[in-house]
């Protein structure tokens, strides 16, 4: 119950700290504006959906599957390494053959990731942390990419592009943590491939508004799939030096996404631990931290408190080490 109330606790903090530090954005009464925005959350929304759902129980069904904690591992480093390699130039081929059909693929990439988890063979679910790799790298490009060309093209106001980006990331925080608190209970009540059978449903319904309702658009077609890469390279370092703290920074976060699940596991002695819950959790600790940075940012330059956040870090780090060598 412990992890409940602290669910609730938190989310109570969460949205007084939202109301406290939500700022105005543009807005327009533009029919046409908002019908374009409407069909563009719907699909990205249903596809983070589709995402969040399956977060909290990875490991947990992984561990019901009899599996080792280090074949779990690689099942992990199989996944962040496919949409590692994958993520490099998948941009580029949504460009070539239509961020529509790459949305498309994503859905379709992903289902079949789920199909794997009804599976407890080893080689099978590698497939899937594979297939799920892929469609991660699609999810965090071809979806902004065809937002972006189709605002331009339909020459809205280029203010309200924010506007969008803003009610999708507001709407991304609140399906992560409700889709925490579903996957949890279609945990309790089926088992826990239940919430990756609940996360191809609700891509199937994205999938088929997609199809219905976006145009396909492209980029440069002409370019060579690895060029874009490339020039990245040699004409933006900037962007590589963002790329590499970026990396590092998730880094560190997927050591944390791969093992609190088996360190709540070990502390609980036994106790069935609400995975749902704590997900959701931490997605309400993230719009947390959010806020937070909104108000340190109207008073201070983020280089300066940002040590902080580093500081608090190393000290639990460095805590978690002693008591684990006592």
């Amino acid at each position: 119950m412990l992890y409940i109330y602290s669910f609730y606790g938190l989310s109570v903090l969460c949205a007084a700290l939202y109301l406290y530090t939500r700022s105005k954005v543009t807005t327009s009464e533009d029919a046409q504006f908002l019908g374009f925005q409407r069909t563009y959350l719907i699909v990205y929304l249903l596809a983070v959906a589709g995402d969040w759902l399956q977060g909290p129980h990875v490991y947990a069904l992984y561990e019901s599957y009899g599996m080792s904690k280090h074949d779990i591992e690689l099942l992990f480093v199989a996944g962040f390494g496919s949409s590692l390699v994958f993520g490099t130039f998948i941009a580029s081929i949504a460009d070539k053959y239509g961020r529509k059909s790459n949305c498309f693929l994503y859905a379709v990439l992903y289902s079949a990731a789920c199909v794997t988890k009804h599976f407890a063979n080893f080689w099978i679910l590698m497939i899937g942390r594979l297939l799920g790799g892929i469609a991660t790298s699609i999810l965090y490009s071809a979806f902004e990419s065809w937002l972006v060309f189709e605002h331009n093209k339909r020459g809205f106001n280029d203010q309200l592009l924010s506007t969008i980006f803003s009610h999708a990331t507001l709407g991304n925080s609140l399906v992560a943590i409700i889709s925490g608190v579903v996957a949890q209970y279609a945990a309790d009540f089926f088992g826990f491939v239940a919430p990756f059978d609940a996360s191809m449903a609700v891509l199937t319904i994205m999938a088929g508004i997609l199809i219905f309702t976006w145009p396909e658009n492209y980029g440069d077609q002409k370019a060579e799939v690895h060029q874009h890469f490339i020039d990245a390279v040699h004409m933006m370092k900037n962007v590589i030096c963002l790329g590499l703290i970026q990396s590092l920074f998730e880094g560190a976060m997927y050591v944390f996404v791969l093992e609190w699940t088996p360190a709540l596991t070990l502390a609980s002695l036994g106790d069935r631990i609400p995975h749902g819950y704590i997900f959701a959790s931490f997605m309400v600790a993230i719009m947390m931290g959010s806020s937070i940075f909104k108000v340190l940012s109207k008073y201070h330059r983020p280089e300066s408190f940002m040590r902080l956040p580093r500081s608090v870090f190393f000290a639990l780090s460095a805590h978690k080490f002693d008591v684990d060598n006592l």
